[in-house]
């Protein structure tokens, strides 16, 4: 008897989903030992000044978060929530890949953001009466008159020009500065790394539910003879999703950080990666109906 090709392919994504799950915990197991033995045994020397050093080491700290994360909300059936955090190792991977396209100019555009955020803290906290060290203030505007330029919002950029245009002077707000290190959005990030299948399939399908689509949610929703009794417990394609781009993120992130400081590691890498691919396959072969 044939079935309905819509539910044939939700319990597809259900069987896989379930089958990454239960045994994808020895690659995370890997990553994040691996991740101990740089950090916490060794100590990976690095320029304080470099965006590339800093930008490389960071968002590997972050990633490893992350995926600590994602695990807790695996085993907690929270897989919906999962997708979200692994949605937010995605687009720090696509971030870091994308800078490295450009180094030192975009990598140091990333650290050299960090000056307006403290020197906009430090004006915060002094109208607020908190207590400040003027020297720090000092410090951060000698930074922002070397870099801000850099991070000027395009509203600013855009009277700039018109006051050039006139042959006027123009007034620079107290804050110029936008809201971001980069104007770059994240969809052309993943164009320009030719990586557009992880946006279009994880991103995107990650922002439904973050964005509260209507979509997402009716189908999360158990419904009871009386009504909605809320969300269904578990969302195994959700979840078998979350792991392993959760899992490809942090080895993503590894692999630059690798080949930024010539770790040695391309190898285990590359067998911790293999062993991921192995196991997704297995999974797409467990949805097989007979």
């Amino acid at each position: 008897m044939s079935k309905d090709p819509l539910i044939m392919n939700h319990l597809d994504q259900d069987r896989i989903g379930r089958y990454a799950i239960e045994h994808l915990d020895p690659i995370a197991n890997q990553l994040l030992a691996l991740v101990a033995e740089l950090f916490d045994k060794n100590s990976i020397a690095y320029d304080s000044e470099s965006g590339a050093d800093q930008m490389a080491l960071a968002f590997v700290t972050k990633q490893r978060e992350h995926l600590r994360s994602v695990r807790i909300l695996i085993d907690a059936k929270a897989h919906r929530d999962a997708l979200v955090i692994a949605r937010t190792m995605v687009e720090g991977a696509g971030s870091l890949q994308w800078a490295f396209l450009e180094t030192p100019t975009r990598t140091n555009l990333w650290l050299y953001y960090g000056v307006i955020r403290d020197l906009r803290q430090l004006r915060e906290n002094a109208r607020d009466g908190r207590p400040i060290d003027e020297a720090d203030i000092v410090r951060l505007e000698e930074l922002a008159d070397i870099h801000g330029d850099d991070y000027l919002d395009r509203d600013v950029r855009r009277e700039m020009r018109k006051a050039q245009e006139r042959g006027d002077r123009y007034e620079m707000p107290f804050d110029p500065w936008g809201n971001s290190w980069t104007d770059t959005n994240v969809s052309d990030m993943f164009s320009a790394i030719k990586d557009v299948e992880t946006y279009n399939h994880v991103y995107r399908e990650s922002s439904a539910w973050i964005h509260w689509d209507p979509r997402s949610i009716l189908l999360a929703m158990d419904m009871g003879a009386s009504g909605v009794k809320g969300f269904t417990e578990t969302d195994w394609a959700m979840g078998g999703l979350a792991y392993p781009v959760a899992c490809r993120s942090l080895i993503k992130r590894l692999q630059v950080l690798n080949d930024h400081f010539e770790l040695g590691l391309a190898d285990r890498l590359d067998d911790i990666n293999n062993q991921k691919r192995a196991i997704l396959l297995e999974a797409m072969a467990s949805a097989v109906f007979d």
